[in-house]
């Protein structure tokens, strides 16, 4: 599967999945935000795509940018017995930017419950996913982040849910600042790959 970046004519943020042979079909092919986040980082591109993207994923997932091999290799030990391989893989490294600041992230009109919206620190920052059926845009305060998608068409499960939602976490983490997402009763798997691109889970 190749996942590219791109903007729409509504300049939305997009990923776009093109499959393979051997790779499912996404029911819905692009996730769309209405915010452009920057920077990212190649390997939270990667992963973000990936956690999008994963039931439908089987050999190779290739994205616009470069991955480091050390998440290259948490992937494919995490998503076994299916193989995977992230690519292309640099071997120079490039380094992540450390975060300081608490997520908490939440799916605002999920179908699945939604995580409440609370900070608890200064400094901390919080991100409303809204649906992309229901508000269009994104405002940005001094303590986070409200925006449209069509995230929600993807977490059509508990567990989907988080992913989406650790995907999200992962292309806004670097502009936020972020060092720690809340994701209360995430799979042990998924804490595992957020760890490997500089973000802990707090479940």
């Amino acid at each position: 599967m190749k996942v590219t970046t791109s903007v729409s004519i509504l300049n939305e943020f997009c990923l776009t999945a093109t499959p393979d042979d051997y790779d499912g079909a996404p029911p819905l092919p692009t996730f769309t935000m209405d915010h452009w986040p920057t920077p990212i980082h190649d390997d939270r591109l990667a992963l973000a795509s990936f956690l999008l993207f994963r039931p439908w994923i089987s050999g190779v997932l290739a994205i616009d940018g470069t991955v480091s091999p050390a998440l290259s290799q948490m992937v494919r030990s995490v998503h076994t017995p299916v193989w995977v391989h992230l690519e292309p893989v640099e071997l120079r490294p490039k380094a992540l930017a450390s975060g300081s600041r608490s997520l908490t992230i939440s799916m605002v009109g999920a179908a699945s419950a939604p995580i409440p919206v609370a900070t608890s620190r200064t400094g901390d920052v919080s991100v409303s996913v809204l649906r992309s059926d229901q508000a269009t845009g994104a405002i940005r305060t001094a303590t986070g982040l409200d925006v449209a998608s069509n995230a929600f068409m993807f977490a059509d499960t508990p567990a989907r849910r988080d992913e989406v939602l650790a995907a999200v976490a992962c292309l806004l983490g670097q502009e936020l600042g972020v060092g720690e997402v809340s994701l209360p009763g995430a799979a042990t798997p998924l804490a595992r790959l957020m760890r490997a691109v500089g973000m802990a889970v707090q479940s």
